[in-house]
């Protein structure tokens, strides 16, 4: 069957494609990785062994590439309509250069083809276009990822090194260095880079891509040698990647050793990123600043100072190397936010793609990529909105990098305010000029029907001979010859009585008018048209103007301002008196400030406004003919001479907020006035005074001028090698630096003819703006304290980023069916992998572990492989060995649940200070109280107070659990650590359904819902089944229930031939029973907090309506219930769009709940 939007690869080759992807499809076909492999090495036996490490995975990205540009090419020579067997045969005669350095298997001197290659990495042959170009797609986009991810080594591993692991990292590096120093002859090297470089220097063109160089650096034997040493020196685990690893985190750090007591977001090496001196200016800018400050401060020579800034920008702002980025997308811009939280969003789950991606790949990818990796997006708008706020003069900036919620939102408010306006604008810019051929066309088909010729000149004026003293030229004279109904129409002559010899239009205009009032309604859209685009023009300035540089921004905002225009007259037959035709449609503007004169041209059409020298207002232009040119004062009327003074600028800490000061808009009026688009003529023209055919003719000037005036998107080249189908993208970026698709009719507009610009126009109206949205309100909850200093706990990914990282790799290792695969798959290849708990900078992390040596170490899921050195504390949760679940006997009793047992408990101060004797109890220093803790199974702590501790026969401690001085009827017996089991002989088990079962509460057509009797629970009765407990079978509520609310919050029952899922009870009301408006305004966000929580732990609920979710008022939250739910690796396109569809209706019903504030 198709699989809309994907294309099924194995695990090594495979690209996440993203959720909501709509690129062509192609099928996941057989024969599967396997059998591929199989049918491959019956073909091809190849003498030579497979190589491995980072030089043949590069050679394997580079057959990739091959691949991508292979398909691509017979995607291209078929065409659309290929037939299977045509593309079969392609497939099995065009020859595949496989890249010598790869791990692909080629006997010598034997040539592969593209179906060979194919079947041997798994991926299925495809059949038809559509399947070519799906799979040309997705290795292309593999082929952008790194095999050494973003260069951050162990800085980005899932779980980053600690600040103890990075000291160490630090001076194992040093000691290396000391110990194996430069030969004599070469002396000491400038920094590691140059180290690394000292015994087989690069050539200048090696040094020229900073990827390749650095690729070079840390796989030559110097490099590995570091790499090993310190992998050594910390304990690390040893993989097929850990030395590269190593070597990276070295070059890091020696690079950038205030980072480790210091982190700081937005600086690498003590450079900041986020300066001032960058604020208005492209990408480029930026990364020429750092290279010239690496070398500068003698941390890299000149000659690596490039692949020094590249290795610091790849981990920590990547968005800075994405190729292609346009001069008009400048740091602290719109534009720029939206850049920098897709690159996040991409990165997370794809280290190290963005420096490879151009600009149109990665905002194309944006809104799949920001679905696909919530938390990361979340935390990436965050840091964005912070430094927008901070150079659009929103936020004060913090040295600590400190911001509280309320800055944050004041930052989110004001963008999303200039967001909308901005992308208002981009509409009202190109407000349609009306047609009056269109006018007339609608109302003649409305009177007359669709089969009328209205375009034939059949038609002629009863009586049209003039008197003979009319003037020859009479504007006001009776029409004479034929005409059509369409020339009647459009130009109001309908008040002569016209005639004509055609029956058919005889017969459709018998009796009837033909006075339309199609000037009027021309007239009042045009005036409307005219309104808008200066609208549009005066948001289009406050635009060019905030994203100038800060000195720029502040000279117009606080110096004198003078207007200047360049005239153009015409000299009368005199050659003396002079009348003037027209003004350029560029504004100059002086600013003299405290710094000076400073003059800039505003040029629209560029959608530019340029710092000029100051001859620009003083040059002259030489005379054409009889036209003399004059740049002159303009005193633009909406504005007061006394507003455009200077101002006192003296004691302000932050910088203008320049897109909505007076001052702008006092610019952009200026500019408006001076492009005088309601001019006397434009008006003339509007009132439809000028005779039929000037009529016709100003239409077209007036429809060009604009076209000449408003600038047009610029096409974005996305072209990547051979990829030619790809490059066909119409995508263009706008004034406003948004990317556009749909929109590269516009961009090829000229000033060929209305009709051209008639299909522009409609071209821009259907343009969709890519990868730009407003951002939705953050969970308070969520806080942006884990952002402080890069986040110096957690080492520059925030605690909430690492946490929900950690959930999302538990929940990888469990699956959506609870059936744990990727775990048992990775047990297979260490002594045993695990789900649990491990201390980070102080703070408990969950995430996966596999045990080596008897050692347990962090699990990278996405990579399938340990990383780090050794885990402190790990506490496993769920374990699995040989591929098979572990599960601990209990000989005589059952588990201690503590979701189940809770109430018994105590409060854990009760233990504080205490610590645990041999026998596992925490007994208080009078030796009359004590107590046990008690982790279950699904890792939920908790105290209980102890009485009646023994000692059996065989050791074995066991003691009676006691609550409220009174005897429970829980005797547990000691495992180990703070584990317990609970007897069954005095601990008796969970009370029967039938013994339990309380009032009837609720029903639908799952089942009926009870109450248990001590109105804890709650049970769903599903009606008869055939199974048993012995069967062990789980439902999938129960276990979406348990990822949700812990492992024991649910449960499924066999009982007398029924099914039940025993649940714990939940404190709200139904969501769908509440009245419109009857929420409070602080409830509004409920709903997108469980929606988050839930996509954060893999579910995607499967039945969103308002029924399935309670309102709890006492804790002001949103639970949901009837919790079935598929997993993101379940989710299809088709079924993702359904959901994302369905979740957007859902929003919508719930706001018409909230009460206005």
């Amino acid at each position: 069957m198709l699989n809309a939007g994907t294309v099924s690869l194995p695990p090594r080759v495979t690209p996440q494609l993203s959720l909501l992807s709509t690129e062509p499809a192609a099928l996941p076909l057989l024969p599967s990785a396997l059998v591929a492999a199989a049918d491959f090495n019956a073909q091809v036996r190849a003498p030579v062994p497979r190589q491995s490490g980072l030089t043949a995975a590069l050679g394997d990205r580079e057959n990739l590439r091959t691949l991508g540009q292979k398909l691509n090419e017979i995607a291209s020579r078929l065409g659309v309509n290929a037939s299977p067997q045509a593309v079969l045969a392609a497939l099995q005669t065009t020859p595949m250069q496989i890249h010598p350095d790869s791990s692909y298997p080629i006997r010598a001197g034997k040539a592969a083809t593209v179906e060979i290659f194919l079947r041997s990495i798994g991926l299925g042959l495809p059949t038809n276009h559509f399947q070519l170009t799906g799979h040309a797609h997705a290795v292309s986009d593999r082929a952008l990822e790194h095999p050494l991810g973003n260069f951050g080594g162990g800085l980005s591993w899932p779980v980053p090194m600690s600040a103890g692991e990075q000291r160490r990292v630090l001076a194992a590096a040093t000691d290396h260095g000391s110990q194996n120093p430069n030969a004599p002859h070469i002396g000491a090297s400038v920094g590691v880079l140059e180290y690394l470089n000292a015994n087989r220097p690069l050539s200048d063109e090696a040094l020229a891509d900073p990827a390749k160089a650095l690729e070079t650096l840390v796989s030559s034997t110097r490099g590995q040698a570091l790499g090993q040493a310190i992998q050594d020196q910390l304990g690390g685990v040893a993989t097929d990647t850990s030395v590269n690893e190593y070597a990276l985190s070295a070059i890091h750090l020696l690079l950038d050793p205030e980072s480790i007591t210091a982190p700081h977001r937005n600086r690498v090496a003590g450079f900041d990123l986020a300066q001032h001196a960058h604020w208005g200016r492209p990408a480029s800018t930026v990364l020429e600043r750092l290279s010239t400050y690496l070398h500068e401060n003698y941390k890299t020579s000149p000659e690596m100072a490039k692949a020094g800034a590249y290795l610091l920008l790849a981990r920590k702002a990547p968005e800075f190397l994405i190729k292609g980025i346009p001069d008009r997308v400048t740091y602290g811009s719109p534009a720029w936010v939206s850049l920098a939280v897709a690159a996040a969003a991409i990165e997370a789950q794809f280290p190290g793609k963005v420096a490879h991606m151009n600009f149109a790949q990665v905002m194309s990818s944006a809104e799949n990529a920001i679905v696909t990796n919530r938390a990361a997006a979340e935390h990436a708008q965050k840091a964005a909105l912070v430094d927008w706020g901070v150079a659009n003069g929103i936020v004060t900036r913090q040295a600590s990098d400190s911001y509280s919620d309320v800055e944050i939102d004041r930052a989110r408010t004001a963008f999303n305010a200039q967001l909308r306006l901005t992308l208002a604008a981009t509409g009202l810019l190109e407000a349609d000029i009306p047609s009056r051929k269109d006018i007339a066309l609608v109302h003649l088909k409305e009177r007359f029907g669709e089969h009328v010729p209205f375009e034939e000149k059949r038609l002629k004026v009863v009586d049209s001979k003039q008197p003979s003293a009319q003037p020859l030229y009479d504007p006001y004279r009776a029409p004479a010859g034929l005409y059509s109904l369409l020339d009647i129409a459009m130009s109001g002559l309908g008040h002569y009585t016209w005639e004509t010899r055609d029956p058919h239009i005889a017969e459709a205009i018998k009796g009837k008018r033909l006075d339309f009032g199609v000037n009027k309604v021309f007239n009042e859209q045009f005036e409307q048209a005219i309104a808008s685009r200066k609208q549009g023009v005066r948001s289009a300035i406050r635009h060019l103007v905030a994203t100038l540089p800060l000195a720029d921004r502040e000279n117009l905002e606080f110096g004198k301002l003078e207007f200047f225009q360049k005239n153009t007259y015409e000299l009368g037959l005199d050659f003396t008196s002079k009348k003037r035709r027209g003004a350029d449609n560029k504004l100059w503007v002086k600013a003299t400030g405290r710094n000076g004169d400073a003059v800039y041209e505003i040029d629209l059409k560029a959608a530019a406004i340029s710092a000029v020298p100051a001859s620009e207002l003083t040059t002259k232009r030489e005379r054409q003919a009889n036209k003399t040119f004059k740049t002159e004062h303009f005193n633009p009327k909406a504005v007061n001479e006394a507003a455009l003074g200077p101002k006192n600028q003296a004691g302000l800490s932050t910088p203008p907020i320049s897109f909505s000061s007076t001052r702008t808009q006092h610019i952009a009026d200026a500019f408006v006035e001076h492009l005088d688009l309601d001019s006397d003529d434009v008006k003339a023209y509007a009132r439809g005074v000028t005779s039929f055919d000037k009529q016709m003719a100003t239409e077209w000037n007036v429809t060009n001028f604009f076209l000449d005036l408003i600038p047009l998107r610029s096409a974005i080249a996305n072209f990547s090698k051979g990829n030619h189908l790809e490059g066909a993208s119409d995508l263009a970026l706008d004034v406003f630096g948004f990317v556009t698709a749909g929109a590269g009719v516009a961009a090829k507009v000229t000033k060929a003819g209305a009709k051209v610009a008639s299909a522009a126009a409609k071209a821009i109206q259907v343009a969709k703006v890519v990868g730009v949205a407003a951002i939705q309100a953050f969970n308070p909850l969520d806080g942006f304290s884990d952002l402080v200093a890069g986040g110096a706990g957690l080492l520059g990914k925030g605690a909430n980023l690492v946490r929900a990282t950690g959930a999302e790799v538990v929940n990888k290792l469990k699956g959506a069916s609870g059936s744990y695969d990727l775990l048992k798959a990775a047990s297979k290849h260490h002594d045993a992998a695990a789900t649990g708990t491990f201390k980070v900078a102080g703070q408990n992390v969950d995430g996966g572990a596999v045990l080596q040596n008897g050692r347990w170490y962090a699990f990278d899921v996405h990579r399938m492989r340990p990383y780090g050195s050794p885990l402190e504390g790990f506490t496993a949760k769920t374990s699995a060995m040989d591929g098979a679940i572990i599960t601990r006997p209990a000989e005589s009793g059952s588990a201690l649940n503590n979701r189940l047992f809770g109430d018994y408990g105590v409060a854990e101060s009760n233990i504080s200070g205490l610590a645990r004797n041999s026998q596992g109890i925490y007994a208080a220093a009078d030796g009359h109280v004590s107590h046990i803790r008690h982790t279950d199974t699904a890792g939920n702590t908790a105290v209980y107070e102890v009485r009646q501790v023994t000692r059996t026969a065989d050791g074995a401690v066991q003691a009676q659990i006691y609550h409220n001085n009174r005897q429970t009827p829980l005797l547990v017996q000691h495992l180990q650590g703070d584990q317990w089991q609970r007897l069954g002989a005095r601990g008796g088990n969970p009370p029967s359904v039938a013994s339990d079962l309380g009032p009837k509460i609720g029903g639908g057509g799952e089942g009926t819902i009870y109450e248990s009797l001590d109105g804890k629970s709650v049970y769903k009765d599903y009606g008869p089944s055939s199974m048993t407990a012995a069967d062990d079978f789980v439902d999938n509520e129960t276990l979406c229930l348990n990822s949700y609310y812990g492992d024991g919050f649910a449960t499924t029952i066999f009982e007398d031939g029924r099914r039940y899922l025993k649940m714990g009870k939940l404190d709200g009301v139904d969501v769908n029973t509440l009245a419109r408006g009857s929420l409070p305004p602080e409830a509004r966000l409920l709903l997108d907090d469980a929606f988050r929580r839930m996509e954060q732990k893999n579910l995607y609920h499967n039945d969103l309506q308002l029924s399935n979710f309670l309102y709890s008022a006492r804790v002001n939250k949103i639970y949901p219930v009837d919790l079935n739910a598929n997993g993101l690796e379940d989710m299809t396109p088709f079924l993702a769009s359904l959901y994302k569809r369905d979740r957007d209706e859902l929003r919508r019903a719930y706001y018409a709940l909230i009460a206005k504030a």
